[in-house]
């Protein structure tokens, strides 16, 4: 494979006008047994000693193990980047799950699941707020509150479902 005839010629060229190597990074080339290989090619100047460039090296240097490290290198960075990608998904997943769970756990702690009413610690931080707001404002506040007698009564003679319903 590598350079054609004429970017061959041309990249000598260079060199011999300006004096200076150029290096052609993974060329590719192959032997005569049909081995496909990877080489550096390098135009290198042959310098007089008035500083003129009077001729060019070409030089191979066969690159095909450095080749092939650099692509398995590609590929498990590849891989790696995957594995980032996919932990990121799964914990921002998981994350989600948590806040749900937690805000779950927040109502439960603070709502009866039966009547979706406070439950007494919660009624009374919000009544303690209520009462101190009416206090700041200087307003009025009405609480009605009911109780119902013999309620276990009722469970124990009616079972819990019927003391649920009428709840």
């Amino acid at each position: 494979v590598g350079l054609s005839a004429d970017e061959d010629r041309y990249q000598a060229g260079q060199c011999l006008a300006q004096g200076r190597a150029i290096h052609l990074a993974e060329v590719e080339v192959r032997s005569i047994t049909g081995l496909s290989l990877v080489m550096l090619q390098s135009f290198l100047p042959v310098m007089e000693p008035a500083g003129r460039c009077v001729g060019v090296i070409e030089s191979f240097r066969d690159m095909s193990s450095e080749a092939r490290i650099h692509q398995a290198y590609k590929k498990l960075l590849a891989m790696h980047k995957a594995r980032q990608e996919d932990l990121e998904r799964k914990v921002t997943e998981r994350t989600q799950q948590l806040t749900l769970a937690l805000r779950e756990v927040t109502r439960l702690s603070r709502i009866d699941p039966l009547t979706g009413l406070l439950n007494r610690r919660s009624f009374q931080e919000f009544a303690e707020q209520a009462f101190s707001m009416v206090g700041r404002h200087g307003r009025c506040l009405a609480l009605l509150m009911g109780d119902l007698d013999d309620f276990k009564r009722l469970n124990d003679a009616h079972g819990h479902q019927a003391g649920d319903t009428i709840l």
